[in-house]
């Protein structure tokens, strides 16, 4: 398809903050090196109600009036790069891992549309101020995915995401957002990412209140991010009100309409 071209705390260990690296945090105050505007991100689509990495989920997170979308991108045996969290689709009869598989193979035993990352670009490429949050699922494939990114012009719009640092060398020299992916919100990740030049950091989502570590994060000019916020309304505005630079939800329409009648 030719491109269209416009524009997560308890605990010890270094994995975990400790008591005293949260005495800490509290202690500090912002320095507003971040915006703290807070974006809501439609995480792989809307999965509390559409399916996960679909156009349907895509537009749904577009007409909930959230600021962007995030999606899982995988490579196919025949280098085409595909929308799916899991690694694989299981039929009645057989497994088929997508590194395995070619494009057309999987098209035909799938009972669910196989989305193309170029469709998906495609489509998003027509909204205006719509991010695009990709998780890298094949990150030896990290090239292709920028290239194809660049192709639609959308370097600006995109945040690259990752669990370990490395997978971001082949791309140092892009001028494109990383984040780094965690399940804890460490000051170990703040420390690594502003070592490795990474724009965000996106630790996993717990119920309890996170504020001061978003606070601490944008004062090392770092963005902090919440996924997935995935179950309740209520989980959706406990994760709002840790004000975050942005969080990942399953729900964006609920997430908009907090934040369009409350002042965070």
């Amino acid at each position: 398809m030719k491109p269209c071209r416009r524009k997560f705390l308890s605990g010890v260990g270094t994995s975990v903050v400790s008591i005293s690296s949260l005495s800490y945090l509290i202690s500090k105050e912002p320095n507003n090196t971040v915006s703290n505007q807070i974006r809501i991100i439609g995480h792989r689509g809307c999965s509390a109600t559409e399916v996960d990495n679909s156009m349907e989920g895509i537009k749904c997170a577009i007409n909930s009036g959230a600021n962007g979308v995030e999606i899982d991108v995988r490579n196919t045996k025949d280098n085409k790069l595909i929308l799916s969290h899991d690694p694989y689709i299981i039929t009645d009869n057989d497994l088929f891992i997508f590194e395995n598989s070619e494009l057309d193979e999987i098209q035909q035993n799938s009972s669910e549309q196989i989305v193309l990352f170029e469709d998906a670009l495609d489509l998003i490429s027509n909204e205006e101020n719509f991010d695009i949050h990709v998780d890298l699922k094949s990150p030896e494939k990290i090239t292709d995915i920028v290239s194809k990114i660049e192709d639609y012009n959308l370097s600006n719009r995109v945040m690259l995401q990752s669990w370990n640092t490395s997978n971001f060398e082949p791309i140092s020299h892009k001028n494109i957002k990383k984040a780094l992916v965690s399940y804890y919100p460490s000051t170990t990740l703040i420390e690594k990412a502003s070592k490795h030049n990474i724009d965000a950091v996106i630790p996993h989502y717990t119920s309890q209140n996170l504020s001061h570590y978003a606070k601490y994060s944008n004062k090392k000019g770092i963005e902090c991010g919440y996924w997935a916020i995935n179950d309740t309304k209520m989980d959706v505005l406990l994760g709002i009100d840790t004000s975050p630079n942005f969080i990942i939800t399953n729900r964006p329409k609920e997430a908009v309409s907090y934040l369009n009648n409350h002042q965070i």
